[in-house]
Formats: structure tokens, sequence, C-alpha cells
């Protein structure tokens, strides 16, 4: 099983991890990323044109060199995020949640997920995610 590097680093004191997404069905650019050392490698599902058949794929590709490999769900949907992490990813970015009930809900659905060392990240504080700007937070 793959370490979930970014699950480690994020519960640290520092919690600073470096990262990168992907928007491209390249699967060969996936093993490149995975190779480079970043801590994760986040596979844009929201903005990209990467569908369920080259999110499989790509994720096949990642983990090999210690990255974490998450997904950006395209929306907030459970079964969105249950179908990224049912693929290999250890995480999701969760996009489009605007407040503390939105952010329960998709927690709620994946409580035990998280329990086999999986990440859901969520925004901290009120506003869309903000990866760029350090605002997400581990899902309790």
């Amino acid at each position: 099983m793959i370490e979930n590097r970014l699950r480690r680093i994020i519960q640290e004191a520092d919690g600073f991890a470096v990262g990168t997404f992907l928007m491209s069905d390249s699967a060969t650019s996936a093993a490149l990323m995975d190779a480079a050392g970043y801590d994760f490698l986040a596979i844009d599902r929201q903005h990209g044109v990467i569908d369920d058949a080259t999110c499989l794929r790509l994720l096949a590709e990642c983990g090999r060199h210690g990255t974490t490999p998450i997904v950006r769900i395209p929306a907030n949907r459970p079964e969105d995020a249950m179908r990224a992490l049912d693929h290999g990813a250890l995480g999701v970015i969760a996009p489009l949640i605007d407040d503390d009930v939105g952010a329960a809900a998709l927690a709620a659905f994946h409580r035990a997920e998280l329990r086999r060392q999986r990440v859901v990240l969520l925004p901290s504080g009120s506003g869309r995610d903000r990866i760029g700007h350090g605002r997400l937070r581990l899902c309790p």
C-alpha cells in the first residue's frame, strides 16, 4: 500500500506540502510528475478533460515514488469522491463547498473512508477552496 505522505505532512507541526495539479490525460506526464518528488499530485477532474477511465489510468502511474495521488472531483457529490477513492486516490479535493453544511455532508459520507488512511480536503473558513492560499484542512 502507498504511504499517504500528504496526510502525514498535514498532521505534522508545520504541515507544509509541495504538490502540483495534472490537467493532462497523459500517463507519461503523471509518471514524470510522480518521479519528480512532489508530496502530492492532484489530478484535476473539475477543470480538465479527464474522465473516469483516464483518471484510473493516471492514478495507476502515481505513488511509485512516494507521491500521494489525490483527485479534485468535478463537483461536491459523494459518488464522485467515492469513485476517485475506489480508483486508487488517497484523497480528494472537494470543490464548490461554501459553508460548513456542505463540508459536513461530504464528510459524513466518507467517515469510514477516512479511517482507511484516505484524505478529504475541505476549505477552512468561508469561501471556495483555495489550495494555492493554504486554506485547506483535513476533514475531521
